[in-house]
């Protein structure tokens, strides 16, 4: 019996952009030959409801048909998030409306710590501002480590500036709910089923479209590169793409501007800019940053935009 169900389909094909080919589906919902009929089976069926339509004279290839598109207002109150970060990534960078700050980080790298610090120094002045931050942590963290973190970063700390709330369904409903604040989701994790990762993140995507707000996210990413799991496609949601990764086992850590479509001087290329430091406090402290000590100096842009 096949693995593959009705409902993991629709799931997948609703996180898919552009054309899709029977192989492609294959490769990446993980099935074996003999599922090959039931997909196939259960495409056709999406296909007569009019979700999905055949491209051209390709057997095999498929299209989401798209029945919603969200106005753009540009000349709205711009509204960059003025987002302070625990290195000094704000120099360079910023989060436009709608926009998502993807984190990819190494297993310890410290993404938790990472997002926290985030929270923290720019929840009070966002508040000000009419906007809350909402972390939503998966269960790994738990309250009394988190506690134990939180006090770290504030031993006097009684209450919290942001609202924390555990995340038990699926990521997107987030940012439906509250399109206009800014989310952060600590993390979406499934190396097993690297599918879902893009299609959540598609759905994120188009649930900030249209609000005032902005969501931060932390992924898991294998040792030496820079793809999260989930591939090249997950990056390419992002307005900001940050790596978090050991320093070539030298007790260093690095985070390192992978992608940056809205830049602060837009006459500087802050892509591939890296910081090091050292992580202390259980995961919260950045320690040890030279603030000159740039792995890659400031350099032109080579678009200017």
């Amino acid at each position: 019996m096949s693995k593959l169900t009705q409902q993991d389909l629709d799931m997948w094909v609703d996180g898919t952009e552009g054309v899709f080919s029977l192989d492609e589906a294959m490769k990446e919902l993980n099935l074996e030959r003999e599922d090959r009929r039931v997909l196939r089976v259960y495409l056709s069926r999406l296909v007569k409801r009019g979700i999905l339509e055949n491209v051209g004279n390709r057997m095999g290839h498929y299209r989401l048909i798209q029945t919603e598109w969200e106005p753009i207002n540009i000349f709205g109150k711009s509204k960059f998030h003025d987002l302070v970060f625990p290195v000094p990534i704000q120099k360079y960078v910023r989060l436009g409306r709608g926009g998502m700050c993807l984190v990819a980080g190494e297993k310890d790298a410290g993404k938790t710590g990472f997002l926290l610090n985030i929270a923290m120094r720019n929840a009070a002045r966002l508040k000000q501002l009419g906007q809350t931050i909402r972390y939503f942590e998966t269960g790994e963290t738990g309250p009394d480590l988190m506690r134990e973190r939180l006090l770290e970063m504030n031993p006097t700390l009684t209450s919290l500036p942001f609202e924390l709330l555990r995340l038990d369904g699926e990521p997107e409903d987030t940012v439906r709910r509250y399109p206009n604040d800014i989310t952060i989701i600590d993390y979406i994790e499934a190396p097993e089923e690297a599918w879902r990762i893009k299609g959540s993140l598609t759905r994120l995507s188009k649930g900030l479209a249209g609000g005032e707000g902005g969501a931060l996210i932390a992924l898991q990413k294998p040792k030496g590169r820079d793809d999260a799991y989930g591939g090249q496609g997950v990056k390419d949601k992002a307005q900001i793409y940050l790596a978090l990764e050991s320093k070539n086992g030298s007790g260093w850590w690095k985070c390192r501007i992978v992608t940056a479509k809205s830049r602060v001087q837009t006459m500087i290329d802050p892509v591939g800019k890296e910081w090091k430091y050292h992580i202390k406090a259980l995961g919260t402290e950045f320690a040890d940053m030279d603030p000159n000590d740039w792995v890659d100096q400031d350099r032109p842009a080579r678009v200017e935009f």
